[in-house]
């Protein structure tokens, strides 16, 4: 039974903001930085997560809202949803979505359930982010080489590196990894890391916005050293 369609409120008004929206398998839901603030739940079908082009995960449970942080915080949208399967869903536009909650309590029941799940599964990781953000920028000047760079900034590492992953489940997930790749088949270590539930959607979503981050700080540092070696070469 889905959780909300048209129709489904006694008030009438409330009734016409929440409408229906239906997508063809490969439609694209939203994008990564969109500004819209419009919130869905899934009533049929399956979509999949995808941050900076690579796929993370899927939703398929129905009620499942999608894009709740865009509709209540009024943030970008952090991720790409693509329907990977014809899909149906409710749409609550985000300057109505106070209204349609306060005629519809299963819709913010299932909010908050949504919200404090999300803040339980981040809390050990965003408790880590900021030491690691420090410790990281702090070496990145004395860093030798690019292999070693590119290691650190890897995302198995970074999940390591949070205390999220321990030393045997990060082997494990770089073999599991490297036996799908033996086979033929690419599969990320976020997918990876969710399948064997190391972690969820929302904390490899928020470590890639780090390791962009970190790769973003490391160029910026290399160009700002380039440009001194260049002046020192041209005093001497």
């Amino acid at each position: 039974m889905a959780l909300i369609s048209k129709g489904s409120s006694k008030d009438p008004t409330a009734e016409l903001l929440v409408q229906s929206r239906s997508l063809k398998k490969d439609e694209i839901l939203y994008k990564q930085g969109d500004s819209d603030t419009d919130m869905f739940i899934l009533n049929q079908g399956k979509c999949g997560v995808y941050v900076d082009d690579e796929f993370i995960t899927e939703i398929q449970a129905e009620g499942a809202i999608i894009g709740e942080s865009a509709a209540l915080f009024k943030y970008p949208r952090s991720a790409t949803i693509i329907a990977l399967e014809d899909s149906e869903l409710a749409v609550i536009p985000g300057e109505y979505i106070d209204k349609v909650i306060l005629e519809n309590p299963k819709i913010g029941l299932n909010l908050v359930k949504t919200i404090a799940q999300r803040l339980h599964h981040t809390s050990k990781l965003a408790a880590n982010l900021q030491k690691l953000v420090i410790n990281y920028k702090n070496q990145i000047n004395v860093l030798k080489g690019e292999k070693e760079i590119e290691d650190r900034y890897k995302l198995g590492r970074l999940f390591y590196e949070t205390g999220i992953l321990t030393k045997k489940q990060l082997k494990e997930i770089l073999n599991t990894q490297k036996k799908f790749k033996l086979k033929g088949k690419e599969k990320s270590i976020g997918q990876i890391l969710i399948e064997k539930k190391y972690a969820n959607m929302f904390q490899v979503m928020q470590m890639i916005h780090l390791q962009n981050e970190l790769k973003t700080e490391e160029k910026i540092v290399k160009k700002l050293n380039k440009k001194n070696d260049n002046k020192k070469d041209k005093r001497s």
